[in-house]
């Protein structure tokens, strides 16, 4: 399973756990309770963790098997799409 959550509840400290393949690693994100610190806090600081760690984007992305061929496609498509923006749309540069 490349994603799996856990919750767990220990005394008053909350880990959260979220596994996340990068390459071969596995990342693990934890999130203990701060000194009066409530549930909605905690949770609201694990959520921008996931968030900054791009988790959210990555379970989306993995929610569905994307042959190899469709992310090829995908990639090459992006890239056109680039080349035109950047040959029809040159980025004007700021006088500093």
């Amino acid at each position: 399973m490349p994603l799996a959550m856990r919750l767990r509840m220990r005394s008053n400290t909350w880990l959260n756990t979220v596994f996340n393949r990068k390459g071969d690693q596995l990342m693990a994100i934890r999130i203990k309770a701060r000194q009066n610190e409530s549930a909605g806090q905690m949770l609201r600081r694990f959520k921008k963790l996931c968030e900054k760690e791009n988790l959210i984007k990555d379970v989306k992305k993995r929610q569905y098997f994307e042959k190899p061929s469709e992310r090829k496609r995908r990639a090459r498509r992006k890239a056109e799409s680039r080349r035109y923006r950047e040959l029809n749309f040159p980025q004007q540069r700021s006088r500093s």
